[in-house]
């Protein structure tokens, strides 16, 4: 017989509410796969979600959240408009613009348990198959010679979104109930050994180190036993050397920049190239997107007058990089000291809630699940940002989706809608 209470729950939501459910998930599923889907659902659950706090009235609800996005956004507005140069300042504040506001209102979207649950596993799970073709593409095929995401390019960017998501799993995989079925068990240890092999193909140092790092941290913040830590972290060292004894990609790219004396690869002339690219500009920087459009001469003047050397040949080398591989030098030069106190603040505070809130993990294996897969995520984004640009586009949508996914319950929790 047919089950009505299906019907009697769907019915609970309103018009509204179901069309911004449906863009939210196909947006996720798109979101590392194909490029035109992913802005065309990014932009109706925009409008929807927007539409529903104009209904609701929840708009006139403020937090301090929803100031820090704000000032993203007006950070680039002001950069596009005030920047030195002219160029691609206003292609950068939409992509900056949308982001932000994809991000502000996937946090104040009032989700309930499953929802939580349910966006977690579509953003994990529509990861694999793009995954699994790059792989194929690589190790099959052999069609490209770097493990990439088909609608978040390049190697480097491919490997912190695999990053975050490897992060978002191995948190799962700390968070499983003891009354999972053997296949349920199987499975989660499937997902998470593909995403390390990912994490270990993208042979992006700084991402493997991240992923090392938040696997060590996950273990030791997690609600498992002493004896369930030491026998985590053993696994997790045979995973290793397993890698190892394979001669990984990730192990010969290590040896050879040892060997060349270049651990850096290069970098250092591109972050020389973008604090002196800061000086054109030093509080609302070139306009979002114009690190590229760096002129010469100005850089070659600037550099000369602290009676420095110039080197043409580096400024050609860093340019052709079109980006500093630094997300706060990056910050810096396009938007200032203005842009990069704007995104200091967000990275701290976001720190300070995962700080503040760390107790709740203990009372609320949910919450821990939520928890752990921002922190991982703050890690991963913000640590690799040190020698990358690590947020915007793809991977900034992400680390919004995981944010917005623990502020969510963290919500549930002080509207007492769950008990901890």
């Amino acid at each position: 017989m047919f089950n009505f209470n299906i019907i009697n729950k769907f019915q609970k939501y309103s018009f509204l509410k179901v069309l911004s459910l449906i863009f939210l998930t196909l947006f996720l599923i798109s979101l590392p796969s194909l490029e035109a889907p992913k802005n065309i659902f990014m932009f109706l659950f925009v409008i929807s979600a927007f539409l529903i706090e104009i209904k609701d009235r929840t708009y006139k609800n403020y937090e301090i959240w929803d100031g820090i996005f704000l000032s993203l956004i007006l950070s680039a507005l002001l950069s596009a408009c005030f920047g030195a140069l002219n160029g691609y300042e206003w292609k950068g504040f939409r992509t900056i613009l949308f982001t932000s506001l994809m991000g502000w209102l996937l946090y104040r979207y009032r989700y309930t348990t499953k929802e939580l649950n349910f966006f977690y596993w579509v953003t994990i799970l529509s990861t694999i198959p793009p995954l699994l073709w790059g792989l194929a593409e690589v190790l099959i095929f052999q069609s490209k010679n770097d493990l990439q995401l088909n609608s978040v390019g390049h190697v480097n960017h491919s490997a912190i979104y695999i990053t975050i998501i490897y992060g978002a799993l191995i948190s799962k995989l700390l968070n499983n109930n003891d009354d999972y079925s053997a296949i349920k068990k199987i499975g989660l240890y499937v997902l998470t050994l593909t995403l390390f092999a990912g994490v270990v193909i993208g042979a992006s140092r700084a991402a493997f180190g991240c992923a090392i790092l938040v696997t060590i941290l996950s273990i030791f913040l997690s609600n498992k036993s002493i004896s369930k830590k030491i026998r985590g972290y053993i696994y997790f060292l045979v995973l290793i050397s397993f890698a190892i004894f394979l001669n990984a990609t990730i192990f010969q790219k290590i040896a050879d920049k040892i060997k060349s004396h270049d651990n850096l690869s290069a970098r250092d002339k591109l972050w020389s190239i973008s604090i002196e690219g800061s000086k054109i500009n030093p509080i609302l920087g070139l306009g979002n997107g114009n690190w590229k459009l760096m002129p010469e001469e100005k850089i070659k003047q600037i550099t000369e007058s602290q009676n420095k050397n110039y080197s043409p040949e580096d400024f050609k080398f860093a340019i052709q990089h079109g980006h500093p591989h630094n997300l706060y030098l990056a910050t810096l030069a396009d938007r200032g000291v203005f842009g990069l106190l704007i995104l200091a603040n967000l990275i701290v505070y976001w720190l300070f809630k995962l700080i503040k809130t760390y107790l709740m993990t203990k009372r609320s294996q949910g919450y821990s699940l939520f928890w752990l897969s921002s922190l991982s995520t703050w890690i991963s984004v913000f640590v690799i940002g040190l020698v990358n640009t690590t947020f915007h586009h793809e991977t900034a949508l992400l680390a919004f989706v995981f944010l917005s996914l623990q502020l969510g319950y963290l919500r549930l929790i002080n509207a007492q809608r769950i008990q901890i």
